[in-house]
């Protein structure tokens, strides 16, 4: 196992030598554009748990624990 894993690495050495700028920098830019891309689905992700919070029927003034229409407020 350990004699494939350096064998792997010094393939991917050996690559990364041999590799022109052209291919460098597109490299780099699709890793980038991974990146942003994970970004934008955290970005989904959370703004659908505001909405999800957000709803109605999990605001604390219809709570009828708290009575018909009742909002705490703070006064600083």
């Amino acid at each position: 196992m350990l004699w494939k894993l350096r064998q792997e690495d010094t393939l991917r050495k050996s690559r990364m030598k041999t590799m022109t700028r052209e291919e460098m920098w597109k490299k780099t830019v699709a890793d980038m554009q991974g990146e942003i891309h994970a970004l934008q689905k955290t970005v989904v992700k959370l703004q659908e748990q505001l909405n999800e919070m957000q709803k109605p029927e999990n605001d604390i003034s219809t709570d009828s624990s708290y009575g018909v229409g009742y909002r705490q407020r703070y006064r600083t």
